[in-house]
C-alpha cells in the first residue's frame, strides 16, 4: 500500500476527488433525490425498512412525489442499490447527507482503484492520467449526490 500511495501525485488526485465530491454533497445538503430513479430507490429502501417489502410507494405522508413503476406497486428495480441505501438508513436514519457522504467516499475510492489498475496494466503516468480523469469528470462528481446506482456500480466493477 505504501508503494501505491508513495506518489505525491496520487495523494493530490485523491484529495482533489474528495474535495470535489464533498463540495457537491455540501451544495445538495439535505435535499431529497431529484431524479426519478433516485426517488424510486429511496422509496424502495424506506419500504424495506418500514414494511419489510421490496416495493415502491409512499413511505410517509410528507412525500408529495411518488412514482409507481409497475402494477401493484412492486419494484422492477434491481435490489443492490436500494439495499445499499437500507444499510445506510439503518445506521444513520433516513439521512440524505450521510448517504451522499458515503457515496463521495466510494467515488474517491474508485479513483484509487483506477490508479491501481493503471499501475498494474500500464505505468505510473497512465495511472495518474486515468485517475485524474475519473477524479475530475463532472458526471462522476454529479452522480455522487443523485442517488443513482452508477457510483456504486463503477466502484464494484473496478474491484473486479
Amino acid at each position: 500500500m505504501h508503494k501505491i500511495l508513495g506518489s505525491t501525485k496520487i495523494i493530490l488526485i485523491l484529495f482533489l476527488a474528495l474535495v470535489l465530491r464533498m463540495g457537491h454533497v455540501i451544495q445538495l445538503g439535505k435535499q431529497p433525490p431529484t431524479t426519478h430513479d433516485g426517488l424510486v430507490f429511496d422509496d424502495v429502501a424506506m419500504n424495506v425498512i418500514e414494511k419489510g417489502r421490496f416495493q415502491i410507494g409512499p413511505t410517509s405522508p410528507e412525500r408529495r412525489i411518488v412514482f409507481y413503476d409497475v402494477k401493484d406497486g412492486f419494484s422492477w428495480k434491481e435490489p443492490l442499490y436500494p439495499f445499499f441505501l437500507v444499510c445506510i438508513y439503518k445506521i444513520f436514519g433516513h439521512n440524505f447527507i450521510a448517504a451522499r457522504l458515503i457515496e463521495a467516499i466510494i467515488g474517491t475510492s474508485t479513483v484509487l482503484l483506477v490508479y491501481i489498475i493503471g499501475l498494474r496494466f500500464f505505468n505510473r503516468k497512465v495511472a495518474c492520467i486515468a485517475s485524474f480523469i475519473i477524479a475530475a469528470y463532472p458526471s462522476f462528481i454529479e452522480f455522487t449526490g443523485l442517488f443513482l446506482r452508477e457510483t456504486l456500480l463503477v466502484f464494484l466493477t473496478s474491484i473486479l
